[in-house]
């Protein structure tokens, strides 16, 4: 069964992974978000009040009554990975179409992939040291918890068959494991990937292609991070990855999280095939925002290699796409609390290679 509009799961599966594989070594949660100040702010009951009113607001969608244009509206904006606000809404849509139609199970899991996807997307917004916006911060909650609760349904529905389609199994380890990254407690998220791994290795048992190759992607990348203890076994990661790659050849984030299992190994010549190999992967029916993403890290991995002429290449080629696509997110560091982004006496960007 293919699930591929919107495609269910590429980079969603690399992403936020390394904080819950890393929960089994580091048992302290996250650095604190805020600073005092905001933090003085958010406990004030009334601009609690005020900040959550202005949150909802960033929430609203167009309110669509014909089951087409809801369709028509999942379609297009689910898969719009560089819009936040215009991607929670395709996937609302598309909830509120699988609610509708509970008998289709191909909608169902469509939908359920999109959550998921929506997870990474709202990842990347989340501050990793310090908040500079509590209305940020709220309406990150917001969406995140919407987003758990509406795929807890769909994965609720689909139970019963959980059994006879491998998809429904393999969406649950990654949904597992994704949506545990934030508003979780603590003992959520150190249990993840036990719960994960499970769903993930049946799924690939029945079906090896499952979701597209992203199933191996995912199971490859848990089991390459976590603790030999914990059932991490580098060997075996790569043999899945390469699995992955073989059924999959044009999938560039398994091509990546190869690259990364290799280099974690010291095998630099077998990366940098599987690198020159991702080179020649062309755009062409892969989500823009992910492709940019995937050669944003192929430079970082070329560097690695110390392929600097091949990193250059790939700096050039992703330029060139961001410029014809200019309402991507570029993923530019921005300066904060004195860290970060463009450097304010040179004016040159830290990650562009000279």
């Amino acid at each position: 069964m293919k699930t591929r509009n919107p495609n269910p799961l590429t980079v969603a599966v690399l992403v936020g992974l390394a904080s819950l594989v890393g929960a089994y070594t580091y048992t302290q949660a996250a650095t604190k978000v805020a600073t005092t100040t905001l933090e003085s702010e958010m406990q004030d009951p009334a601009k609690q009040v005020a900040f959550r009113k202005e949150a909802e607001l960033l929430l609203v969608c167009d309110q669509l009554s014909d089951p087409q244009q809801k369709a028509a509206a999942f379609a297009r904006q689910a898969v719009m990975k560089w819009d936040r606000k215009q991607m929670g809404c395709g996937v609302r849509h598309g909830f509120e179409l699988a609610q509708a139609q509970p008998e289709n199970i191909e909608l169902q899991l469509q939908v359920l992939g999109a959550h998921v996807e929506y997870f990474s997307v709202l990842d990347k917004s989340y501050s990793r040291l310090y908040s500079a916006s509590p209305v940020k911060d709220v309406e990150l909650r917001l969406r995140w918890t919407e987003t758990n609760e509406h795929s807890a349904v769909l994965l609720k529905r689909l139970e019963p068959l959980a059994g006879q389609v491998p998809e429904i199994p393999a969406l649950r380890g990654i949904n597992t494991l994704l949506s545990r990254q934030h508003e979780a407690p603590e003992k959520e998220k150190l249990a993840a990937p036990g719960l994960a791994l499970e769903d993930l290795e049946s799924a690939i048992k029945a079906k090896p292609d499952v979701l597209d190759g992203a199933a191996l992607l995912t199971l490859g990348t848990v089991i390459s991070g976590l603790p030999e203890f914990a059932g991490g076994d580098s060997e075996r990661a790569i043999k899945l990855l390469e699995q992955g790659n073989t059924l999959e050849p044009q999938n560039l984030q398994l091509k990546t999280a190869l690259v990364d299992a290799e280099l974690g190994e010291r095998s630099s010549s077998k990366a940098l095939i599987v690198l020159q190999a991702a080179m020649k992967i062309s755009d062409e029916g892969q989500n823009q925002q992910d492709y940019v993403d995937s050669l944003r890290i192929l430079v970082g991995q070329a560097m690695r290699l110390e392929q600097r002429e091949l990193a250059k290449q790939i700096d050039v080629r992703r330029d060139d796409f961001l410029a014809a696509h200019p309402y991507l997110n570029k993923r530019k560091s921005s300066a904060a609390v004195g860290h970060g982004g463009v450097d304010p006496f040179t004016g040159q960007d830290p990650e562009k290679i000279q």
